[in-house]
């Protein structure tokens, strides 16, 4: 591979002559360790144009070097790394934005990637999610202009501040049948052979509900009724930044979320990144995807078999089913990921990093959450137990890390 495009394996037995370096004596790598509580295997994570990965005493095994900043990435078990890569389009100039999404073998070489187009119209953005069939999931951006945020899907003419609104999709590929056949890009196979094939999207937009417009389809004078669409004019005040710090200017607090934007510069009600989807998770038994909305603090469960959203969880307030202060759970979370129900098939489990706001919530914490499915395993949107809302479902099992 070409030096701006790499991948090294680092030796990491001890030569005879090598001492080791005590963990109290380290300044950089693994500082302290309790084997006994730790998880085998190896930690991949991702720094600048970097993916690296470390075994438990913190030394590199291996490591990927991309052309582009890299935000998200994944080992699969083939040895093939799945990562995206920052395009810097400045047209979708926020936290998360990526534009590129790839696969690499063990060695760097390209298997397939694919780009969201028109790229000015369209972004991926935050996390991807693989697939154990060789499939991926990805966020992405794509821009819708006020005009038609509401002449179309009944948006408020106050909330649309940038001039434009963003909808959330949920992009599923899967690889280029040349891309089986090995060869690198300026082989015998070109670049545009290796360009991943689209086999699903989902829409937020297309799951939308409003009570301003009762001329468009998406009108519903009951929002609480209408749980399964998020309405399209729930935007908190002052954006994303007032929701994770809404203390007075230049308040001191002893918390890290009271020095997130002190002097309230940030974030407008309305802002394009209304919904700010920044995780997704995939169960493969039951098709269900889940993407957490961090504006919104709530995650939803899209079910990829029927396309509707059959569950929401952590701030009933979105659907006007609750109080935003006393019935709030979740606090600008990330990482919503599905954890494996075990023998059950009739639970739904998540972690997520719940982050915590200021001043209603002044820390952080890692959080797992488990349920009763309020919903049919089929996703029938009409069978037993579906449509029911948080106010009904009851938390079994919380498990909580403080941080």
């Amino acid at each position: 591979a070409e030096n701006s495009n790499k991948a090294r394996s680092m030796d990491t037995t001890l030569r005879p002559d090598d001492q080791p370096l005590y963990f109290h004596d380290r300044s950089v790598g693994a500082v302290s360790m309790s084997k006994s509580e730790c998880c085998d295997g190896y930690t991949l994570f991702s720094a600048h144009t970097a993916t690296y990965l470390i075994d438990l005493d913190g030394r590199c095994v291996h490591e990927w070097v991309s052309r582009r900043c890299v935000f998200a990435a994944y080992l699969l078990e083939t040895g093939n790394l799945v990562r995206d890569g920052s395009e810097k389009d400045p047209s979708f100039r926020t936290g998360g934005a990526a534009g590129y999404l790839e696969v690499v073998t063990w060695e760097n070489a390209l298997v397939w990637y694919w780009t969201a187009e028109p790229k000015m119209l369209f972004l991926t953005h935050h996390d991807v999610e693989p697939i154990s069939d060789g499939r991926v999931l990805v966020l992405c951006w794509s821009k819708v202009s006020k005009a038609d945020a509401m002449n179309k899907f009944g948006r408020h003419p106050d909330l649309a501040p940038d001039d434009e609104v963003w909808d959330n999709q949920i992009v599923e590929l899967a690889a280029p049948f040349e891309s089986f056949f090995g060869g690198g890009v300026g082989e015998e196979l070109g670049g545009a052979s290796r360009r991943a094939v689209e086999t699903w999207r989902w829409n937020q937009f297309d799951h939308l509900v409003q009570d301003v417009d009762p001329g468009l389809p998406n009108y519903c004078g009951d929002v609480e009724a209408a749980w399964r669409r998020v309405d399209v004019n729930y935007c908190p005040l002052g954006g994303k930044a007032r929701l994770r710090n809404s203390l007075a200017k230049d308040t001191e607090a002893p918390s890290g979320l009271a020095v997130f934007d002190p002097r309230h510069s940030l974030g407008k009600t309305g802002e394009r990144d209304w919904l700010h989807a920044n995780s997704i998770s995939y169960d493969e038994v039951r098709g269900l995807v889940i993407v957490s909305y961090c504006s919104l603090s709530e995650i939803i469960v899209v079910s990829r078999r029927t396309d509707t959203i059959v569950f929401r969880f952590g701030n009933p307030a979105v659907y006007r089913a609750g109080d935003p202060v006393s019935d709030r759970i979740l606090f600008n979370q990330h990482s919503a990921q599905f954890v494996p129900p075990g023998l059950s098939s009739t639970r739904l489990r998540f972690i997520c990093f719940n982050n915590g706001a200021a001043p209603q919530r002044m820390w952080s914490t890692v959080d797992e959450y488990e349920f009763d499915l309020p919903f049919t395993t089929e996703g029938d949107a009409d069978g037993a137990g579906a449509g029911t809302t948080e106010k009904t479902t009851t938390t079994t099992t919380t498990t909580t890390t403080s941080l």
